[in-house]
């Protein structure tokens, strides 16, 4: 079995990591978010590389965060587009962890490829703003045909899209996806692409407006090179409460 990476958190060793040792090795470190982390693993059995997502220990103890990831690979596992990571299997490390495995993207995200046409000549040579749109009209898709199936994101940002050979585009992280109608009792999402009626808790429930409102601040960054507010969160938010954001005309022609 392939050694763990040192970002793995909890001391684990590789003996004892994996729920199926005969099944998966680990091989590399890919990212981590607030709840979880995300690994590439071998499959074994089927001899194909995936990517394994696993929820945090520090959370795993947490109800509503254990229900969130289960609901999360549910939706995916039903959501089925060519834009969505499909999900291969769902499991359990033996320190309790709940664990899905799904398709692994090679590219980068949005959130990266905006950064080094920022930094970059060449990248915005190779990247023109005809080849950004193409990437978020592919997004907007995706997302809609979420939509239709009356699933929300709520967590909508260029770092949760990834764009993959040949510019294919993946929606990916609907660890804060809903059914369109259910009532959220806490504040979720990221400051700078939440929409104002997010702030309200407990106020009547979301709908699919609030990802429409997502990507237009995703479109506002392709084209702005920022997005409509920013600051620390708690600046974000209190812009967001006070007033609409600095027109685009006038970010863009600064």
């Amino acid at each position: 079995m392939g050694s763990l990476p040192p970002q793995v958190p909890d001391g684990v060793s590789p003996g004892d990591w994996l729920a199926d040792q005969d099944r998966y090795t680990v091989n590399a470190h890919i990212g981590s978010g607030s709840t979880s982390e995300v690994f590439r693993v071998r499959d074994l059995l089927l001899e194909r590389a995936l990517a394994m997502k696993v929820l945090r220990s520090a959370r795993a103890s947490r109800t509503e965060l254990r229900d969130r990831f289960i609901a999360e690979a549910r939706a995916l596992a039903r959501l089925q587009h060519p834009g969505i990571l499909p999900v291969y299997d769902v499991g359990e490390l033996p320190d309790g962890r709940p664990y899905y495995t799904m398709q692994e993207v090679l590219g980068e995200n949005l959130e990266q490829v905006l950064h080094r046409r920022q930094q970059l000549r060449e990248v915005t040579d190779s990247w023109p703003l005809s080849r950004l749109l193409a990437v978020f009209r592919q997004a907007c898709s995706i997302v809609a045909f979420a939509h239709v199936r009356q699933v929300l994101h709520l967590d909508l940002q260029p770092v949760n899209l990834l764009v993959g050979e040949q510019d294919a585009v993946y929606v990916v992280d609907w660890g804060l996806t809903v059914d369109d109608g259910s009532r959220r009792a806490e504040l979720v999402g990221t400051p700078a692409f939440l929409a104002p009626e997010q702030l309200d808790v407990g106020a009547p429930p979301l709908d699919a407006r609030v990802d429409v409102y997502a990507l237009g601040a995703v479109l506002y960054q392709i084209i702005a090179g920022q997005p409509p507010y920013t600051g620390s969160p708690d600046q974000v938010l209190d812009a967001l409460r006070r007033a609409p954001p600095v027109a685009l005309q006038t970010v863009a022609a600064g």
